[in-house]
């Protein structure tokens, strides 16, 4: 059987797989937050001569849309000669987050370069030439590769008895490099950033990210863990780490630098996205009590795990506290500089889990709360990611509601900090209750409030309806419930709190005050919030940099004290009281 995409022609094998899953074995990727799971009513296409609509689809899509011959791939299976038309995304416009400082912490990479002059051997001293490396660098032992030896007596030899050496601990990695990098990379559920840096200097040399492309397994790691465990782990590894190798090259193109330059790699992400990178299973995590196989610092070989780096580099994974409290959350502690006897801070990583740490009474708190992908995109009418076309501010100008996109495109949905605008904005006038409600008799005329929706654009169908605030009122809620009982925990009120770091994509592009008046943060912590943009890859960075800020990640790691909320009474009542807007 065959059919065609895009006019292009595209074998099927299996006509009982749906089209979906078809589309992603042949490395079509579509917009589907459910993993084709047929929950999220994203994955549309458009068939000619379309088949009869399933009843889920006549559920999640408009009488028009039906008519025009929009279907879902996930319910929909292939006929032979089926004409099938894809919306074009323009992935490479994505909005993603790279920009993060950390703290400073002391130059001294796990990668030292040094230079050395050897006593020249003779028949009265023989010593093997790695004996005298050993003894000139004043170790105690030096382990080498053949590969390393044969360059070492070749070097030796040519440099008349100096030679510059690239070690890790007790190994010797090269003789004589050109230049030492390394790579520090934050993989998110989401988006992947990555920053190349000279070991020998500190300095920043490229930036690049891009999309994470494990979401046509969904847009969850709950997702991504049941497609795990259903068989596709070898292809979840596959994906991210190919990806992570693509912006390697990126990185070197940029700097125009040679793969066999980079000899040490960090990596700092969620539990999940650390499993899969590492070819390991994280299904246990998404049923409880919710145990990963490991939490501790990992090293892995970075061609074992399909990376193209120098032939002796590592791959060094951050610590995490625990299956839903990452490596990440760690990563962003140790680059906001977050301490038992620091000032009392809050940092909150808003995704579709909710990471949230807290410093105060000379103890370190951490929870997850499952925020849900509404911030995401997912799950609203017509949300979608940060990528060109959304529409990520929105505010009340005169009688009107005015909105910017990204890259200022013409308005296709809205992404997260537009929902959080919007949601602001309707509160502020009166269309929606403390409950919720879209409320059309209390809303100022000009917004058209009614049938339990309103329209931001009405030409370009985006609305705003009953169903999407409650998803915002699951998310903010949760959140909410989440900070309120880390400060319980650690026996302080809001107002103790010196600083709010917000953390990742949403939180760099997300609106204080408009976080605020929704209830997502205490009004008493406006003034006092700060995005920190990517802490996590700034984290990594730091780990990369330093061996101090390495040890201090494992410390923090095992300092903080994980509050798991799913089974607590307290979260549950905070949750309800949370899930309303304040009057």
């Amino acid at each position: 059987m065959q059919i065609t995409v895009n006019g292009k022609p595209l074998v099927v094998s299996d006509s009982k797989k749906n089209l979906h899953t078809l589309l992603a074995e042949g490395g079509i990727r579509l917009n589907a937050p459910c993993g084709g799971n047929g929950r999220c009513g994203k994955c549309r296409v458009r068939i000619a001569n379309a088949p009869e609509p399933t009843a889920a689809e006549r559920a999640m899509l408009a009488a028009e849309e039906l008519a025009q011959g929009i279907r879902l791939a996930c319910h929909t299976r292939p006929s032979d000669g089926m004409a099938v038309t894809l919306e074009q995304q323009n992935d490479r416009a994505a909005r993603i987050a790279t920009e993060g400082n950390a703290v400073e912490y002391p130059l001294a990479p796990q990668v030292a370069v040094r230079t050395v002059t050897l006593p020249a051997p003779s028949l009265q001293d023989q010593r093997s030439d790695l004996v005298r490396l050993t003894e000139a660098l004043g170790v105690a032992e030096l382990t080498a590769s053949p590969e390393a030896l044969n360059a070492l007596a070749a070097g030796l030899r040519a440099g008349s008895w100096t030679v510059t050496v690239a070690l890790r601990g007790g190994t010797l990695l090269d003789v004589n490099p050109t230049r030492v990098l390394g790579v520090a990379v934050d993989i998110g559920t989401t988006t992947l950033a990555a920053y190349l840096v000279d070991l020998q200097t500190g300095e920043e040399l490229a930036v690049a990210s891009s999309l994470n492309p494990q979401k046509p397994w969904g847009d969850d790691v709950i997702s991504r863990c049941d497609a795990a465990a259903g068989g596709a782990l070898a292809a979840l590894q596959a994906a991210v780490a190919g990806e992570v190798d693509a912006l390697v090259g990126r990185l070197c193109g940029q700097a125009h630098a040679a793969r066999h330059e980079v000899y040490h790699m960090t990596v700092a992400g969620n539990t999940v996205m650390l499993h899969l990178f590492a070819g390991v299973s994280p299904a246990n995590i998404a049923q409880s009590p919710f145990v990963p196989v490991w939490t501790g610092a990992l090293d892995l070989n970075a061609a074992a795990v399909g990376l193209t780096l120098h032939r002796m580099a590592q791959v060094s994974l951050l610590p995490a506290v625990a299956g839903y409290v990452g490596a990440d959350t760690v990563a962003a502690m140790l680059a906001t500089g977050m301490k038992e006897d620091g000032p009392a801070t809050l940092m909150i990583d808003i995704g579709t889990n909710g990471e949230i740490a807290l410093a105060a009474g000379s103890a370190l708190y951490a929870c997850s709360t499952a925020a849900g992908p509404a911030f995401e995109g997912a799950h609203i009418s017509a949300g979608m990611g940060g990528v060109a076309g959304a529409i990520n501010r929105v505010e009340v100008a005169g009688d009107t509601l005015r909105y910017d996109t990204i890259g200022n495109e013409p308005a296709r949905g809205i992404c997260g900090s537009g929902l959080l605008d919007m949601v602001a904005c309707l509160l502020g006038a009166g269309a929606i209750d403390d409950t919720g409600r879209i409320d059309g008799d209390g809303a100022p005329q000009w917004l058209a409030a009614q049938d339990d929706k309103v329209a931001l654009d009405r030409q370009a169908g985006i609305f705003l309806t009953g169903r999407d605030v409650r998803e915002v009122q699951l998310a903010k809620g949760a959140i909410a419930a989440g900070v309120q009982v880390l400060l319980q925990q650690a026996g302080i009120e809001a107002d103790a709190v010196q600083r709010v770091c917000l953390a990742g994509g949403f939180g760099s592009y997300m609106d204080r005050a408009s976080a605020c008046r929704i209830g997502l943060l205490p009004q008493v912590l406006e003034g006092r919030t700060a995005a920190v943009g990517n802490a996590s890859g700034a984290g990594a960075k730091a780990a990369l940099l330093s061996s101090a800020a390495m040890e201090e990640a494992k410390r923090l790691a095992t300092a903080v004290r994980y509050v798991e909320l799913s089974a607590r009474r307290d979260f549950q009542d905070a949750f309800m009281d949370n899930m309303l807007f304040p009057a």
